[in-house]
């Protein structure tokens, strides 16, 4: 069955997730002991207003965790 609805808006994807459950995913990929991080990490790039502000803040992220892997 197709919901011409929202096929119109998301187009022919095999499947879309909400920012929610694709952190969730995320963090799963992580170890437990790092998954809060990780968790806070992800949250903070998807609270941002822009797709440049996001960018910024995932290499802010991206950074700060090569620094904490690296000790």
């Amino acid at each position: 069955m197709h919901n011409e609805a929202v096929l119109s808006v998301l187009g022919d994807v095999a499947q879309q997730s909400c920012a929610v459950h694709l952190q969730r995913n995320l963090a799963k990929m992580v170890a437990k002991n790092n998954r809060s991080m990780c968790r806070n990490a992800l949250s903070q790039i998807f609270k941002q207003r822009s797709l440049k502000a996001a960018r910024a803040k995932l290499t802010e992220v991206h950074r700060a965790l090569d620094r904490h892997t690296a000790r």
